[in-house]
């Protein structure tokens, strides 16, 4: 009950200081305060779809709740506004640098930086004087209601319905005044009637090659009878006509000469009453104004310069060397692979134009990683219809660094990394880069969550890549379109913990597709490790033996292990800019450890065993599926989930997995409410301490390694103030371990059972966006805990009166860098 009562004070004595708001300063006699906005009576209009035409926006309030926070930080600032200071600033800076700035020679050093001192600290005052102080600017100043603002409002609604085939709409719009609060409630009345839908779709082309283009793509056209009238959707069937003429041979097209005519049933003297809100709509192709018909333009030459921008002082004119039709231009036109290039242009001699073509030939140079830039037009003069492509090659040697701080487990640590690149190797446009990273990362215990130490981790890794399929025959130029590459990889990683210190050698190659921005395949025949672990601690020796006693096979994860798998991934994103939009990702994983030592029948007998030398070699598959939706709720304001699913296994007669391919849940990027690594698996709870004895005390002071992996996230993210950002979370989910692999049942997946070992731990957050970095602070809360018994693993009961309100490990603060997906 006392727990209760301090919840209830403490939001009461939030909401009394916003009502502590002095409207009467705020407003002038007969204004009132835009205090909220109401649609009513749309069913089949989503109320979102009609939101964005408030001519007013009301002023924020906290979770909905009457608590005005960026209203009254602006009325706090307007307290200690003085905008005669600010004047007064403005003429003593003009009078300070203006007399100085006219003694200074033009031509000087000093004019220029005089110039820039005065300009701006005149910015700084100039906002002061516009905007406000600092306190005003992060605020919102009042909203004041205006009844013509909200007429026009309900006029663009009605507009907006006409145009989603609602041509009897009616919209409407009352308000409510309170005299008391000074505060003003506009409801919006909607009512939809009838839509009209589309009866017939006809199409008026009086050139015979376009008519046959738009007839055998009929399939593809998005106006199709049935459907209900839908602006949106013509503009969107223009933008197709657009495309596929362009991509057919019309350079010269644009969506303006497609047009839209409606019939609606006045029109038809002898259609049926029943037949009132059909429409019939007509797609007209109208002719150029300065020709009877739409030219088609087939290409006659393409002429590439490899090294546009590039001044050669010992020469005047560039060379011209023609391979496969294309004329290469260039003062060294040996200097890149002609043979190599031709695979990347898809603008060819002969061909007709293509719109598409030409963007994909720009996108496949620029994304070799060797030209700053690739520029396409094309060349109509003398009757000739010419492509033209230019390209500014990068420096062949680069070198940079980066220093920086990473938030590891919620601990900051320096890291440095160093990168070294060559361009065209070899000739043939291949790509060689090296780097090298050392880090110290704030890291805790393996067996301790709360002790707290420096963790180093050293890595040099190399790559080579090549612009094409290593692959013999015909198959390597098979899919010149989708952007192949070849990638060679080594590497060397080394990490030294007070537990253990482990070192793992890397080599691998892989195959990249690109079909767009959206849609990228990596495929890897050879990921060979060898992992090696020189040094256990003696505790950790012993914590390994217990578990080892217990049943868990972790041991051998430490244990020098060869594994060479396949893997292959999938990555689809249909926002690559980032831009707040509904959007999808997906990234799929599969990985099959151990397939290339079955296809090596010459050492079958040596492996049978798994054990070459002292080495276990290690097999297992691993499957894994991310999946991320992100969905705007407003104009300052998103939801964004998070589903996360994966299963691995060792197989034949291997009996664990390499440690680095376990799944682990818990941390600032997963269930937010457990410590890194720490949550489950399943319902098991932490039985050992780090002496390796048994307490059964759930205190989550080891990494929990499992082999089924189920992790769901729901994050609603709203603007605060400025650069800061709230977000309201729920995550879920757990890891679970195999039958054969540990001896507790509660670790085991079971159908009838997983369900009630779903860890649910909600939170808040608060995110600060720098614009080139996002600090993000969480808090996660522990809902419900599966490693208690039954009948104890909801904690939502446990709120304390103590800050911060929670038992003892039942919040835990997460410090990331980025969004947590």
């Amino acid at each position: 009950m006392r727990k209760r009562v301090y919840i209830i004070l403490y939001v009461i004595t939030i909401i009394s200081l916003s009502g502590c708001l002095n409207k009467s300063k705020l407003l002038k006699k007969e204004e009132y305060l835009l205090y909220s906005q109401t649609i009513k009576g749309n069913k089949k209009m989503p109320t979102s779809d009609l939101e964005p035409f408030y001519r007013q926006e009301a002023n924020t309030r906290l979770f909905g709740l009457p608590i005005m926070h960026l209203l009254w930080l602006y009325s706090q600032g307007q307290k200690f506004y003085k905008p005669e200071k600010a004047e007064q600033n403005i003429e003593r800076i003009r009078d300070r640098y203006d007399s100085r700035i006219a003694a200074a020679d033009v031509n000087s050093g000093r004019y220029q930086r005089l110039r820039r001192r005065r300009d701006r600290k005149l910015e700084k005052y100039q906002k002061q004087l516009d905007e406000g102080n600092w306190l005003m600017r992060i605020g919102e100043p009042p909203v004041v209601f205006d009844s013509l603002l909200s007429k026009e409002t309900a006029e663009q609604m009605k507009f907006f319905l006409n145009s989603k085939g609602y041509f009897n709409a009616e919209t409407s719009y009352s308000f409510d005044l309170d005299e008391k609060r000074r505060t003003a409630k506009v409801t919006y009345q909607i009512t939809e009637n009838e839509a009209n839908r589309i009866k017939d779709t006809l199409r008026s082309v009086d050139n015979v090659h376009i008519d046959s283009l738009l007839r055998a793509n009929r399939r593809f056209s998005l106006i199709k009878p049935g459907d209900i009238y839908d602006e949106d959707l013509l503009n969107q069937e223009r933008e197709r006509i657009d495309r596929l003429l362009k991509n057919n041979g019309y350079y010269n097209f644009n969506r303006q000469y497609v047009e839209y005519r409606v019939f609606t049933d006045s029109t038809y003297k002898d259609r049926p009453v029943e037949t009132d809100n059909l429409i019939d709509i007509e797609t007209v192709i109208n002719k150029p104004p300065d020709r009877p018909t739409h030219k088609l333009f087939r290409v006659d030459d393409v002429f590439f310069t490899i090294d546009a921008n590039i001044l050669n002082p010992t020469r005047r004119r560039r060379d011209t060397a023609v391979y496969q039709n294309i004329k290469y231009v260039s003062y060294n036109t040996n200097v890149f692979s002609k043979k190599i290039l031709d695979t990347k242009l898809m603008v060819r001699p002969g061909d007709l134009y293509s719109f598409q073509n030409t963007i994909e030939t720009q996108r496949l140079l620029t994304s070799l990683d060797i030209f700053k830039f690739a520029n396409i037009y094309y060349d109509t003069t003398g009757n000739k219809f010419i492509s033209r492509i230019s390209a500014s090659p990068l420096e062949k040697y680069t070198v940079s660094d980066e220093w920086g701080v990473t938030v590891t487990q919620q601990l900051p640590g320096p890291f440095v990394n160093l990168t070294f690149k060559m361009r065209n190797v070899f000739g043939g446009l291949e790509v060689f880069e090296t780097s090298i990273r050392a880090a110290i990362e704030g890291q805790s215990g393996f067996g301790n969550v709360d002790q707290v130490y420096a963790s180093q981790e050293f890595n040099v890794n190399a790559s080579l890549a090549f612009p094409q399929l290593l692959f013999p025959g015909r198959l390597k130029n098979s899919f010149n379109r989708y952007n192949p590459r070849t990638r060679l990889i080594g590497g060397f990683n080394f990490t030294n913990r007070p537990e253990y210190r482990r070192a793992t050698f890397r080599g691998a190659m892989n195959y990249t597709f690109q079909k767009d921005l959206k849609h990228t395949f990596i495929i890897a025949p050879v990921d060979a490790n060898l992992v090696y672990t020189p040094y256990l601690s003696d505790p950790f020796r012993r914590t390994l033996d217990s578990l080892e006693s217990a049943g868990s096979n972790l041991f051998r994860s430490f244990q020098r292990t060869f594994y060479s798998s396949i893997n292959a991934t999938y990555t689809y994103n249909d926002n690559p800019t980032g831009i707040v939009k509904e959007a999808r990702y997906h990234r799929l994983f599969a990985e099959s450890g151990g397939t290339t030592l079955n296809l090596l029948t010459l050492i079958a007998d040596n492996i049978r065993n798994d054990s070459l030398e002292g080495i276990q070699l290690s097999r297992f598959f691993k499957l894994s599926h991310d999946f991320r939706y992100y969905l705007p709720a407003g104009r300052k304001s998103n939801w964004a989930f998070r589903l996360n699913v994966g299963i691995a296994s060792p197989y034949g007669s291997s009996k664990v997995m390499p440690y680095e391919r376990y799944f682990f849940v818990g941390g600032s990027n997963s269930i937010r409410a457990w410590p890194s690594r720490r949550l489950g698996p399943g319902g098991d709870a932490d039985s050992l301490t780090t002496t390796g004895e048994i307490d059964y005390a759930n205190n989550y002071s080891f990494e929990q390694p499992g082999d089924i992996l189920l992790e769901a996230s729901a994050e609603y993210r709203f603007d605060i103030i400025s650069f800061i950002e709230g977000a309201v979370f729920v995550d879920a989910g757990n890891v679970w371990t195999w039958k054969s692999q540990i001896s507790s049942p509660e670790a085991r997946f079971r159908f009838n059972q997983f369900y009630k070992q779903i860890a649910i731990g909600p939170g808040v957050g608060l995110r600060m966006d720098f614009s080139f970095l996002i600090v993000r602070l969480d808090m996660g809360v522990k809902a419900y805990d599966p490693g208690k018994p039954e009948g104890q693993r909801w904690m939502i009961n446990q709120v304390s009166s103590r800050w911060p309100f929670f038992a003892k490990q039942q919040a835990v603060f997460n410090v990331g860098i980025g969004y947590p997906f």
